[in-house]
């Protein structure tokens, strides 16, 4: 008689082992890329210290609609975030913002450095190439990774300190 539980066999250890590394895969083509990078804001959210007290960020995405709702579902689900999306203005149109916390762009550096923005916003960029434009944070793939690029200064001109877990973590990170 055994003094050993039954254990699974061999076949469904491996079975077991290869589902296991399968899994992150799988998970990986489960999630969109807006989802991705709406998860990452919220998580950088907490290391970032805009001047006072935020309990509920307002967040105003501006041409990344897929971005918006992306965020809108996770802040929904965290109660967290109140999310705007809002299109470009057509040429010769002012782009008017309410009040907010964070900007999420997606557009050109012209676009992008034409923005007038009041104090205390966190300024998020759709691509590294936006970060010339004054972008705090700015996401982009590379070699199928979701990397993040952060500027300590650009987040000062605008109020804003972004915390040193975010800036470890950046890969390049400008202080």
């Amino acid at each position: 008689m055994s003094r050993h539980l039954p254990g699974p066999s061999r076949r469904q250890l491996l079975a077991g082992l290869l589902a296991t590394a399968c899994a992150p895969a799988a998970w990986a083509l489960s999630v969109d890329a807006a989802e991705l990078k709406a998860v990452f804001l919220m998580r950088f959210l907490r290391y970032v210290d805009f001047g006072e007290a935020v309990e509920r960020a307002t967040v105003r995405v501006i041409g990344a609609p897929d971005i918006a709702a992306a965020l809108e579902a996770v802040g929904t689900r965290l109660g967290s975030l109140e999310v705007y999306g809002t299109p470009w203005p057509e040429p010769g149109e002012a782009l008017v913002l309410a009040p907010c916390d964070v900007v999420y762009v997606r557009g050109t550096l012209d676009q992008v450095g034409s923005l007038e923005l009041p104090a205390n916003v966190l300024v998020v960029g759709d691509d590294a190439a936006l970060m010339p434009a004054g972008t705090a944070l700015a996401f982009y793939w590379e070699d199928d990774k979701l990397r993040f690029e952060a500027s300590q200064e650009h987040a000062e001109a605008r109020g804003v300190r972004l915390g040193a877990e975010i800036l470890r973590l950046a890969r390049e990170a400008k202080r």
